[in-house]
């Protein structure tokens, strides 16, 4: 099963051109990265189940994506990972380094 690509689309802002992270603040595309990637990381752990989840065919992989989003937004608001506050100093610094400052 692959992560969903509506949530793809939304992180990377190609769903609506006009909610793009282009232009947006660190902090915002920080908080989409972190949430994608703990969707990844649900996705992988669910894989460790025998038979899965919700079990097999196009109705557990429905389920299954929408476990992974939901999980993965609620791991990354709760902020337990740390990775948006470390992608957002990386993205800020290299703001700075360019000359065009956090926005």
């Amino acid at each position: 099963m692959e992560i969903r690509p509506a949530l793809a689309a939304d992180a990377l802002g190609a769903g609506d051109p006009a909610r793009g992270l282009e232009g947006s603040s660190p902090a915002k595309a920080a908080a989409k990265f972190e949430e994608m990637f703990a969707a990844l990381l649900v996705k992988e752990m669910r894989k460790a189940l025998p038979e899965g989840f919700f079990g097999d065919g196009s109705d557990g992989d429905i389920y299954g994506g929408w476990l992974d989003e939901h999980l993965g937004r609620a791991i990354a608001r709760r902020g337990s990972l740390g990775i948006a506050e470390l992608v957002e100093r990386g993205l800020v610094e290299k703001q700075a380094a360019r000359g065009g400052g956090p926005s």
